[in-house]
């Protein structure tokens, strides 16, 4: 960086704060539809939420919610502590927290390989991915497996281009919080 010209570090410079904009602009877009309530609870955010709360009275193993769903009991006491605290605003801003945080790490990860042009690149391309878009305000099980993958992808890059094993442990914790939060997301392993 520091052999780049005053005009190369400038234009970088700038698509980092370009970069930063749209993914703040993301997180805005998403904070205004949670605050507006204009829709109940999504079927499974409902199911999320109640397996939660039965779970804080100790019966979220016996009422069977494990089979409904192919994940632990890890989301659903995330969505638990949000509802108790905010009701389902309080379950979709966890949810949006998971998807913002995957977004930042995924914007990182790809600057680290490929740069700031191709960050920016993805910076828009997740922000206007209705998938995306959907998640950061839903409070369903993908939220916690988007984010355990996108950590591990974060860890591998960090990993590989430092030889530091210290990465390795926040690799494994990260990948096995994804497995917990969603059991499919436990094929990413190929990938990573």
């Amino acid at each position: 960086w520091l052999e780049m010209g005053p005009g190369q570090r400038g234009k970088e410079e700038t698509m980092r704060k370009l970069t930063w904009i749209v993914m703040g602009l993301f997180i805005l877009v998403n904070v205004i539809i949670i605050l507006s309530q204009a829709t109940g609870p999504f079927f499974d955010e409902g199911i999320y939420a109640t397996a939660g709360l039965r779970n804080f009275d100790g019966h979220g193993f016996g009422d069977g919610y494990l089979v409904w769903f192919a994940g632990s009991l890890l989301w659903p006491t995330i969505a638990g502590i949000g509802y108790t605290f905010a009701g389902l605003v309080g379950i979709r801003l966890f949810a949006l927290f998971f998807i913002a945080s995957s977004y930042v790490l995924t914007v990182e990860t790809t600057k680290l390989w490929f740069g700031p042009k191709a960050a920016l690149g993805t910076a828009i391309a997740m922000g206007v991915s209705g998938s995306v878009l959907s998640l950061a305000h839903l409070g369903v099980y993908d939220v916690p497996a988007v984010l355990g993958i996108a950590v591990a992808f974060w860890a591998t890059t960090k990993f590989i281009l430092s030889q530091n094993r210290k990465w390795l442990p926040i690799l494994a914790f990260s990948y096995v919080f994804a497995f917990l939060s969603k059991y499919p997301s436990g094929l990413m392993i190929v990938p990573i």
